[in-house]
């Protein structure tokens, strides 16, 4: 007898999913994102320059640590819906 959940395909985590989306929409906020090729490391750095946090996708539980440190800086995080941005016009 199979474990429950066992059937199906496995899915990632809602924070490793939602890592390139931050990324994305941290950018397109004015944000400084660096990027390291060799070691996946993501830095923010708040519009003014400071430096606000870090992440890897190695350490998938940091993200939601990042997450608050962003809305801290002044980050809209989850991103508004594409309907009252375009209502707000």
């Amino acid at each position: 007898m199979a474990e429950p959940g066992a059937s199906g395909p496995r899915t990632c985590t809602p924070a490793i999913a939602d890592g390139p989306t931050v990324v994305t929409w941290a950018r397109s906020q004015g944000w400084q994102v660096h990027v390291a090729r060799d070691t996946g490391r993501v830095r923010f750095a708040a519009p003014s320059g400071a430096f606000v946090a870090s992440w890897t996708e190695a350490d998938p539980t940091r993200l939601a640590d990042v997450l608050t440190a962003l809305r801290r800086y002044g980050l809209v995080w989850p991103p508004p819906a594409r309907r009252p941005r375009t209502a707000s016009r």
